[in-house]
């Protein structure tokens, strides 16, 4: 196995167990592949192996999960970030799946190299955080995870962030569950939610 390839498989690994959540106490919270947030994971090597096959002469070294985006009733779209490199060069691909999750099956509807985000995708982090912001105005938003998106009925959607805010020396994790129509995008309600204060 190559070096790059052993570096990948040690920085799932690592990602992996980073992002493991635990309760206040420190117990481990009990794994729920169909929680939203860990679904992302069961698809990540399928996504990189569609990179690699599309650009042979490069291998990918890093990863992103950018996010998911609700379909009604049948499953969800997985974009990833890929950084590949190569003996000439390093650049970004975008992996996107197509996931049907009643057969468990995924198909690849794009894979493009780029160096700019997704807007489709990147829009909901980006409102995640500014309507946070705008909530707890006396908070910073220091960094925000993509936690899942679920189709709920008819054309409404919702997307879910955990947000680190800070206020000097104060800290909290905080959820904003985004509920949204499908079509149009427009935004149906936000709701907050106090996952930890530390």
């Amino acid at each position: 196995m190559s070096r790059i390839k052993i570096r990948f498989v040690i920085l799932l690994t690592l990602l992996f167990l980073a992002v493991t959540p635990h309760s206040v106490h420190g117990d481990p919270a009990k794994y729920d592949p169909e929680d939203g947030f860990h679904q992302y994971i069961n698809w990540s090597n399928y996504a990189r192996k569609e990179a690699e096959s599309r650009y042979p002469e490069a291998s990918a070294v890093n990863f992103l999960y950018v996010g998911c985006k609700a379909k009604p009733y049948t499953g969800k779209y997985y974009v990833y970030k890929f950084w590949m490199h190569s003996s000439e060069r390093e650049f970004g691909v975008y992996v996107t799946l197509d996931v049907d999750h009643r057969n468990k099956k995924a198909r690849v509807v794009k894979v493009e190299e780029t160096d700019v985000f997704i807007s489709s995708y990147g829009k909901w982090g980006k409102f995640a955080s500014q309507a946070t912001h705008k909530q707890f105005p006396e908070w910073n938003v220091k960094s925000y995870s993509p936690f899942g998106c679920t189709f709920m009925k008819e054309n409404v959607a919702e997307q879910k962030f955990r947000l680190w805010l800070t206020n000097e020396d104060k800290n909290m994790i905080m959820q904003i569950i985004i509920h949204y129509n499908i079509d149009s995008e427009q935004v149906t309600g936000v709701k907050y939610k106090l996952i930890r204060s530390f």
